[in-house]
């Protein structure tokens, strides 16, 4: 209760070509989704990290986007042509840019991590949140075992801690105006 949640899967790449011949492409999603605006306190959604048809329409439609960032120097370099082209399609729809940087699987023994972890605030400054989500076994078991983490793991967990405060900062960012 209190909970809608529409799956999507691997089949949604069929619908890249259809809706890469359509005028006005990037605002399809947008359109649909304000029917369903009242009825929900919040709408997310999760894309894979590339600028495709869907997911123009996913950040055309979106009020804020939530970029996972591993802190690993591959993933960082990935997120440096990822926010380029993000910010490069905001500035083509003449949209402001509205994003956040989630660090993840941060592991705060390891120098590579670190370091990453400060480059990325160092290049993106209030754009990279506060919470920090570190690399945890419960999030891999939650996965395997299609549980969200509350459902198995204890209080005390690193995971579920890391989850609660991204989840707190979330609720706070949204309540900010744009």
């Amino acid at each position: 209760p209190g909970l809608s949640l529409v799956p999507a899967n691997i089949s949604m790449t069929r619908i890249e070509l259809p809706l890469s011949t359509k005028t006005k492409r990037e605002e399809k999603l947008l359109h649909i989704l304000e029917e369903y605006k009242a009825q929900f306190d919040y709408i997310i959604m999760d894309t894979n990290p590339t600028i495709s048809t869907l997911n123009m329409n996913a950040l055309v439609a979106s009020q804020r986007v939530n970029v996972v960032c591993e802190t690993q120097p591959f993933s960082l370099s990935g997120l440096r042509v990822l926010i380029e082209e993000m910010e490069a399609f905001y500035a083509d729809m003449n949209l402001k840019p509205n994003y956040s940087i989630l660090p993840n699987k941060y592991e705060i023994k390891t120098a590579t991590a670190q370091e990453i972890l400060g480059a990325l605030r160092s290049e993106y400054g209030d754009h990279v949140l506060s919470a920090v989500v570190r690399k945890s076994e419960d999030i891999n078991v939650a996965t395997k075992k299609k549980l969200p983490l509350s459902g198995f793991c204890k209080i005390k967990s690193t995971a579920f801690e890391d989850i609660m405060d991204l989840v707190h900062e979330f609720v706070l960012q949204t309540q900010k105006p744009l």
